[in-house]
């Protein structure tokens, strides 16, 4: 997995007002590639203001033609990080967004702007299969016909599936901090760069942490704003050296899933392909899942010669060369049946070890009755939302409980889940209505998914090794 970047900033402009720390954060982010991520100088393009080479100015003309050199044929790889930085002044005009370069005129933006849509396109069409922008352009109002950049942008990055980071919201402004010589915004950035390894977690991180900053050196309120589409995105690991087993784990259910259940193929393949790479090419799942898109890409089939097993979350692929068969999901309705009645063992073990002075005859007070409500509660959505994403049941058989974006599911997700389980119970018990309900529906979805998955926005799956 290759990282490249290229960032900009620009202080000193010729006909704009200046700016205090734009030039210093855009060296900080190339100081950070350098040293952190160990990037090779050859693989960082930095245009910074008052350099002494022109080449590497920041102007509008070094700008375009090294965007369209850049886009000229597939440089990159589809595993590849292409990040762009940029810290300076941003602009709304007419419909469009646009980053200023330093000979950057306010009174001609179209003649001296760089379109943001232009710069998007460029970098897409490079062959990256992860590009990440980051744009910085917020720290001064100036003319912006009431609005300032990002509205033009956000609409571009979802239709071209680009990760992109605004320093601020619409309506606000992007602070300088003079203890901290740089903006709150790359401050807050670079220390999430440090810590955590996913989309997701620097996401959360900056959304606490610039409002933070800005609230401890006096300043405006100003919240960061990340765009992700599609959302199997999220779980993409940026940072390498700051992954964990469980983001491995997080990114292959949310490959799964992408390819097998919501049939994204494009996405899928950087998704498995990043797995391939971080595992050193030894991944048996990812080695299955990209001889499995290849061959999808190359019968270019609408249904991708994939069926599903009764539980809805299975694949098989047909492959007439070999016969191979991959199976996700194989036994994995039996496999649910089985784990469920370790649970309701485990879980009648538990009752009857806390009800004893609750039962009158044998059978529970409804003091009782409360009791052994709570626990069958906290024992299903306590397990389920935990690190292992399983009761002992499931644990046992192998199988988890995700979102339907292979994400871990949140307590109150487990808690929605096990309220929504009971009522599909009674429904079964008092009319035997549940399950015909919930296979009915599940056979005209798109994705195959049961009442009760769409319901809940969870599935169960194998748990990928």
């Amino acid at each position: 997995m290759g990282n490249f970047a290229i960032i900009i900033g620009i202080n000193n402009y010729v006909n704009i007002s200046k700016l205090n720390y734009a030039k210093e954060d855009a060296q900080k982010i190339h100081n950070f590639f350098l040293d952190e991520l160990q990037l090779e100088k050859n693989n960082i393009t930095l245009l910074v203001s008052d350099l002494n080479n022109d080449k590497y100015t920041p102007f509008g003309s070094n700008i375009k033609s090294g965007l369209k050199k850049l886009s000229e044929g597939k440089r990159f790889a589809v595993e590849d990080n292409l990040w762009f930085f940029f810290s300076g002044h941003g602009t709304y005009f007419e419909g469009l967004d646009y980053i200023m370069p330093l000979d950057g005129s306010m009174d001609d933006i179209q003649g001296t702007g760089v379109q943001v849509d232009k710069i998007t396109e460029s970098l897409k069409n490079t062959g990256a299969g992860n590009i990440i922008m980051i744009l910085d352009a917020c720290r001064d109002e100036g003319k912006r016909s009431g609005k300032g950049i990002g509205e033009q942008t956000i609409a571009t990055a979802r239709e071209k599936g680009i990760i992109t980071f605004f320093s601020c919201s619409e309506g606000q402004s992007s602070y300088e901090i003079e203890s901290l010589r740089g903006g709150a915004f790359t401050q807050a950035l670079l220390e999430g760069m440090d810590r955590y390894a996913t989309v997701a977690q620097l996401d959360e991180y900056i959304k606490t942490r610039v409002p933070q900053i800005g609230e401890e050196n006096a300043k405006p309120l100003q919240n960061p704003r990340v765009i992700v589409n599609p959302p199997s995105k999220r779980n993409l690991i940026l940072i390498e050296k700051n992954v964990k087993g469980d983001d491995i784990q997080t990114l292959k259910n949310n490959a799964y899933q992408t390819l097998y259940i919501h049939k994204d193929i494009a996405s899928a393949e950087v998704l498995w392909g990043q797995i391939l790479v971080l595992s050193g090419g030894r991944d048996k799942d990812a080695l299955d899942a990209i001889v499995e898109i290849r061959s999808r890409k190359q019968s270019n089939q609408p249904d991708y010669g994939h069926s599903y097993s009764n539980s809805k979350t299975g694949f098989s692929r047909k492959n007439s060369s070999n016969n191979v068969q991959v199976n996700a999901s194989k036994g994995i309705f039996g496999k649910r049946i089985n784990a469920y009645l370790i649970d309701v063992f485990l879980v009648g073990i538990l009752i009857s070890l806390c009800t004893p002075p609750f039962k009158n005859n044998g059978s529970l007070s409804p003091v009782g009755g409360i009791i052994a409500f709570v626990i069958i509660w906290l024992y299903f959505a306590l397990f389920e939302s935990s690190s292992h994403e399983a009761t002992p049941g499931k644990k046992i058989l192998k199988i988890i409980v995700s979102d339907l974006q292979g994400n871990r599911i949140s307590f109150l997700q487990a808690t929605w889940r096990i309220l929504v389980k009971i009522c599909f119970t009674f429904l079964y018990i008092l009319f035997g209505l549940g399950l015909l309900i919930d296979k009915l529906f599940a056979s005209f979805h798109r994705d195959n998914h049961s009442l009760y998955e769409t319901l809940t926005r969870t599935v169960v799956i194998n748990k990928v090794q």
